[in-house]
C-alpha cells in the first residue's frame, strides 16, 4: 500500500507518498492522487491510503520548512528511470542547500559530459520527488529560474525558503523569514518592463496615436512627488526623454486594475510637480487590462479652471502592438513580452503567431539579453512554457537523443543503441557510422516535425553523411533554422 500525507508549506501543500518507509513521490499539490497517477503501474496496483503521519519523511519535511536545510538529505527515496537518469537524480541529491548549479554542471557531477545539459534538464523535468531530490537548485546558466513542474513561483519559493538565492528575480518579490510574499504581479509586470527599458513608453504612446519629440535617451525619473507635502504622492513609474541631455518629454506611467476615485486628485499632482521639476511637457499614461477600468480612467478630469481639463492617455490591450516580426522581437524583448502577455492568450492565428515569435526570439536572442520567459509563464499560468524554452536553448548531441520523445522508438528498435554494442565489440569505425546514421534520421525527423520542407536530394545528402561531428552540428541547427538551406551554411 502506498501511504500519503499532506504537509503544509509556505508555497502550498506538499504531498508525500511512501512505500514501506521509502519515499516514492513528493510534490507541491493538494491532491496526493495527482502524484499517485505518476507512479509506475506496479506501484499503483498497491493502492493509495491517506494517513495522518508518515513518520520520518514528514518529520524531515517539517524540519526542513522550519529552517533545518539538511533535514531532507537522509530520507530514503526511490524513483524509476534509466541508468543515466538515476545518476543525474543521485547527483541532484548532492547539491547542497544554499548552492545552485547549471544543467551542464549537474551533468558533469553525474559523470557525464557538460554537453549532456539537455539530459540533465529532462531528469529535472521528470523528477518525482521534489524537493527531496532538489531539482529547484538547478538554474539556467543564462540567468532566471527556468522551468519547474509545479510552477515558477513555487521554484522561487523553494529557493528563497532555503536561502538559496540571495537576490530576487524581479522587484516586488521579497522573503520574510521562511515565507514568500509577492506584490501582485499583475500590477507589477508592466512596471518591470518599463524599468528595464524606459524607451518602450514611446511605443505605447505611438500605439495611442500620440507623437513624441525626437530624443537621444530615455531614463527613469523619480516617481516621488511629495514636494514637502504631508500627503504621500508616488507614481508607479516616470520616464524622462532627453535630447542633448535636456528633458524634452516626461511621462508618468500608472497601472490601474480597478477604478480608484482618489486618482482623479493625485494624477494632476503628479503632472504638475513633474512639469515644474523637469521643466518640460508632461503626459500621463494609464495602463488598464479590462474595458470597465479603461473607460473609467479615460474620463476627463475637470480642474475647475476654464480650459484646464486633464485627459489621461489610457492604454488598453487593443493598443499594445502584436509583435510577430522576429527581428523586432529580438531587438525589443520588453515590448515583445508585453505583447505575448496581452495577446498570447488568444486562440486566433495571430495570437498563436505572437506566442511563437516570442518563443523563437527567446531562443535566438543574444546571450545575456533578457527574454522574460519566467514572467510570461507566471502570467499565462503555463509553466511548460519556460521548460520548453529552456530545453530549446540547450545544445543537443546524439548522446541526448534518447531524451527526445519522437526519437525514442529508434532507440528501442536498436537503431541508435547499436553504438554501445559496437563499442563492446571494439568496432569503433562501425560505431561512428552507426551513430551518424542514427543522427541523420534524427535531423530529418526534427525538420519534418517543425514543418520545414526538405527535398529528396537534401534528404539523401543528410542520410548519406557519415561524419558524426557534422551530423551533430546539424541536429543542433535543426531545432532553430527556418529553412533547410540554413542547415548546410
Amino acid at each position: 500500500m502506498i501511504a500519503a500525507q499532506l504537509v503544509p508549506s509556505p508555497v502550498g501543500p506538499l504531498a508525500l507518498l511512501a512505500r514501506e518507509g521509502v519515499l516514492v513521490a513528493a510534490g507541491f499539490t493538494a491532491e496526493p492522487k495527482e502524484m499517485f497517477a505518476r507512479l509506475t503501474p506496479a506501484l499503483q496496483a498497491e493502492g493509495l491510503e491517506i494517513v495522518d503521519d508518515l513518520g520520518a519523511a514528514s518529520e524531515a519535511a517539517l524540519a526542513y520548512l522550519a529552517g533545518d536545510l539538511d533535514a531532507l538529505d537522509a530520507v530514503p527515496v526511490s524513483q524509476p528511470g534509466s541508468p543515466t537518469r538515476r545518476r543525474l537524480h543521485a547527483a541532484l541529491r548532492e547539491v547542497k542547500a544554499g548552492t545552485t548549479v547549471s544543467y551542464a554542471e549537474l551533468a558533469e557531477r553525474a559523470g557525464l559530459p557538460k554537453t549532456a545539459a539537455r539530459a540533465a534538464g529532462s531528469a529535472c523535468a521528470q523528477n518525482l520527488i521534489a524537493p527531496f531530490v532538489p531539482c529547484h537548485r538547478v538554474l539556467p546558466s543564462g540567468g532566471g529560474y527556468g522551468g519547474y513542474y509545479y510552477g515558477v513561483p513555487v521554484k522561487n519559493g523553494c529557493s528563497l525558503t532555503n536561502a538559496e538565492v540571495s537576490s530576487t528575480l524581479r522587484k516586488g518579490r521579497v522573503a520574510f523569514g521562511n515565507v514568500l510574499r509577492m506584490v501582485t504581479i499583475e500590477h507589477e509586470y508592466l512596471l518591470e518592463l518599463v524599468t528595464n527599458n524606459p524607451a518602450m513608453v514611446r511605443d505605447l504612446l505611438v500605439g495611442s496615436g500620440l507623437p513624441i519629440p525626437a530624443f537621444d535617451s530615455a531614463e527613469l525619473g523619480s516617481g516621488d512627488f511629495n514636494d514637502r507635502r504631508p500627503t504621500e504622492y508616488r507614481a508607479d513609474a516616470v520616464v524622462v526623454f532627453k535630447k542633448r541631455n535636456k528633458p524634452v518629454q516626461a511621462v508618468v506611467v500608472e497601472v490601474q486594475r480597478k477604478p480608484d476615485k482618489g486618482k482623479t486628485w493625485s494624477w494632476p499632482v503628479y503632472l504638475s510637480t513633474l512639469r515644474a521639476s523637469r521643466k518640460c511637457p508632461v503626459k500621463l499614461i494609464v495602463y488598464c487590462e479590462n474595458d470597465a477600468t479603461a473607460r473609467y480612467c479615460a474620463t476627463p478630469i475637470d480642474m475647475g479652471h476654464p480650459g484646464w481639463i486633464l485627459k489621461p492617455i489610457v492604454v488598453d490591450p487593443s493598443k499594445v502592438p502584436k509583435i510577430t516580426d522576429l527581428r523586432e522581437a529580438i531587438d525589443n524583448p520588453e515590448l515583445t513580452a508585453l505583447s505575448v502577455i496581452v495577446h498570447g492568450k488568444s486562440d486566433t492565428p495571430e495570437g498563436k503567431q505572437v506566442v511563437e515569435t516570442f518563443k523563437q526570439a527567446a531562443v535566438e536572442r543574444p546571450k545575456g539579453r533578457p527574454d522574460y520567459a519566467d514572467l510570461v509563464a507566471v502570467l499565462r499560468r503555463d509553466f511548460d512554457f519556460t521548460r520548453s524554452l529552456e530545453e530549446a536553448r540547450m545544445p543537443v548531441t546524439v548522446e541526448q537523443l534518447e531524451e527526445v520523445p519522437y526519437v525514442r522508438r529508434w532507440i528501442e528498435l536498436g537503431e541508435v543503441k547499436g553504438e554501445a554494442r559496437g563499442e563492446a565489440r571494439g568496432e569503433a569505425r562501425g560505431e561512428a557510422r552507426g551513430e551518424a546514421r542514427g543522427g541523420a534520421k534524427a535531423v530529418i525527423k526534427i525538420l519534418h516535425e517543425r514543418g520545414i520542407s526538405i527535398s529528396p536530394e537534401d534528404e539523401e545528402r543528410i542520410r548519406s553523411c557519415t561524419d558524426h561531428e557534422m551530423v551533430e552540428n546539424w541536429i543542433s541547427k535543426a531545432l532553430k533554422i527556418h529553412n533547410v538551406d540554413e542547415l548546410f551554411d
